[in-house]
């Protein structure tokens, strides 16, 4: 979540459900949504969805193993560091 309060700064993330601007189409109203609990980004005008670390690669343009690199350096959780590289590679590989 880290990563998202830092790319939106100034939104008020004490929500369920936040609204926010679409960094992938032009967004003059905020039409995209955070999932707070889950982590999980939305925007229904251009129909794109991610959890925190597929957003970290898209909006960077990094692969799925650097994106999670990223986030789990943000989170400060070494512990699960490997599990998500492990997965974000099965799924790069798939």
């Amino acid at each position: 979540m880290k990563f998202f309060k830092r790319y939106f700064s100034g939104v008020d993330f004490n929500r369920e459900e936040t609204k926010v601007s679409c960094p992938f189409h032009n967004d003059e109203r905020p039409s995209a949504h955070i999932n707070v609990s889950e982590s999980l980004f939305h925007c229904p005008v251009c129909g794109v969805g991610y959890n925190e670390i597929g957003f970290v690669s898209k909006v960077n343009d990094i692969p799925l193993v650097e994106a999670a690199k990223v986030v789990s350096k943000l989170e400060d959780t070494q512990t699960e560091t490997w599990n998500i590289i492990e997965k974000a590679e099965l799924w790069a590989d798939s």
